[in-house]
């Protein structure tokens, strides 16, 4: 059987293969539909072009302003429920993996565009800062916080095709459990992941303290995988 839930990820990035504009407008669509109950993807402008160094850091402040940059939060199996967050919210040590985040992502040569916002039951209108390439979106606070998953599952099995919000794919995982019928029910469980090393620029990078732990928060992560091992686990058990 397949499904179509959402999951939410504070952390993100993708490089897809449509232009970058029909990326953002199918984010629009997809963002308005799935998540529009309590802010609206009004549009988006093309602001100009990251020429130098000093455009760079004016891009990186206005990613990592505490007083004016959102990400998405809510309950990813509630759609309803899904809203925007000031980053002002979270501790110091996700702040700083945010920030060290954004400057990996933002390079000179990068499209800059400014995407308007409106949370529907104060008509109070904020905007996020996009980069993009000429092919792709790169991040943005805001669309690059949800994706969509394709689930295929069964009793003991189940995978995930994971997709931003944009429809290019971000990865997948799967996983399954095996448990014979002796008292008590003893079960095994077994998942792995896969994800592009295009979709993760840090893949690369030093594995090393501060960055080992960032680049492992911005790819699809095991505790996904791990979760959904539980709870066929649990099902599994029930079943016998």
């Amino acid at each position: 059987m397949k499904t179509k839930i959402v999951l939410l990820f504070l952390l993100g990035y993708s490089t897809a293969q449509a232009d970058y504009v029909d990326d953002l407008n199918a984010a629009m669509s997809n963002w308005n539909s799935t998540y529009g109950t309590h802010v609206t993807m009004n549009g988006w402008t093309t602001v100009g072009t990251i020429t130098d160094l000093d455009e760079r850091d004016s891009v990186i402040d206005a990613m990592t302003d505490t007083g004016s940059t959102y990400v998405v939060t809510g309950n990813p199996s509630v759609p309803d429920s899904v809203t925007a967050i000031s980053i002002s919210a979270a501790h110091d040590t996700l702040l700083m993996q945010w920030n060290t985040m954004v400057d990996t992502l933002v390079e000179v040569g990068q499209t800059i565009v400014s995407i308007e916002w409106q949370f529907n039951d104060t008509g109070t209108i904020f905007n996020s800062t996009a980069v993009c390439v000429s092919d792709s979106i790169v991040f943005d606070p805001m669309l690059s916080t949800a994706v969509v998953l394709e689930d295929d599952l069964t009793r003991t099995s189940g995978s995930s095709n994971i997709y931003w919000i944009w429809g290019s794919k971000r990865g997948e995982v799967w996983w399954w459990v095996q448990c014979n019928s002796a008292p008590p029910p003893v079960c095994s469980s077994q998942g792995g992941r896969m994800d592009d090393p295009r979709l993760c620029p840090l893949r690369s990078a030093r594995s090393s303290g501060s960055r080992k732990q960032l680049q492992n928060s911005i790819r699809l992560g095991l505790e996904y995988t791990d979760g959904f091992l539980q709870n066929y686990l649990e099902r599994r058990k029930s079943q016998i």
